[in-house]
């Protein structure tokens, strides 16, 4: 009996330590920040208003990105955004099937500055998508 308890044990402590190193990524640190953005529409035809906005993102150290942006003038709705991040480089993906596509580089200071392309008129639309240009500074509280 105690050969098997010992053999039982022996077991659970391999089955341990080699799960160890996924239990330590699934913990592993994330960064939220937040900002406020600024997109302006550069086609089909470029427009004089600006579509402002706030966006918090969270970034794990992975690259994974996950978050929110809600529009200033529908300040009630929370959008989600996934998407990732690498070697300076962020793609996001805002709304439920990714209405809004965003590439953008961090700078200096953690500015987001990019394009973006509304995906949503590719679909059974003749009409070319609208595009823009992307920015999103870090919000001070």
């Amino acid at each position: 009996m105690t050969r098997t308890h010992a053999a039982i044990l022996g077991a659970l402590a391999a089955a341990a330590m080699l799960a160890l190193p996924f239990a330590s990524s699934a913990a592993q640190p994330q960064i939220a920040q937040n900002y406020t953005t600024l997109l302006t529409q550069t086609g089909p035809a470029a427009e004089v208003n600006a579509f402002t906005g706030y966006l918090r993102l969270t970034v794990s150290s992975d690259g994974i990105v996950q978050g929110w942006y809600m529009q200033d003038y529908y300040q009630s709705r929370f959008i989600p955004v996934t998407g990732s991040s690498k070697d300076g480089k962020l793609w996001l993906s805002i709304g439920d099937s990714g209405q809004l596509q965003i590439n953008a580089d961090v700078q200096r200071g953690g500015k987001l500055v990019g394009s973006a392309v509304e995906t949503s008129r590719l679909l059974g639309s003749m009409q070319a998508p609208a595009t823009f240009d992307f920015v999103a500074s870090p919000k001070t509280t």
